[in-house]
């Protein structure tokens, strides 16, 4: 599984100029591009609102100290969703 955002294009979209968050955003952004994956299939390449909700995940996640509800990106998500069953 490949990140949906590096982690340089996370501390841009954060505004973090250090590199002292790296491990937590390293987790972060691990398991927000894993969530997204298992609602939109495995994928090389990652649309623009896929990484948005990418992105969005690991921000409310980093501030909010837990992961973030999937509802914040459900409208990002929603045409690339695949349907189990």
């Amino acid at each position: 599984m490949a990140n949906a955002v590096s982690l340089e294009e996370v501390r841009v979209f954060l505004r973090i100029d250090h590199g002292e968050s790296d491990e937590i955003l390293t987790v972060l952004l691990e398991a927000a591009s894993a969530r997204v994956e298992a609602l939109t299939s495995e994928r090389e390449d990652w649309p623009a609102p896929l990484r948005l909700a990418v992105l969005a995940l690991v921000a409310r996640s980093f501030d909010d100290g837990v992961p973030a509800d999937m509802a914040l990106v459900a409208p990002l998500i929603a045409p690339w969703r695949t349907v189990r069953l």
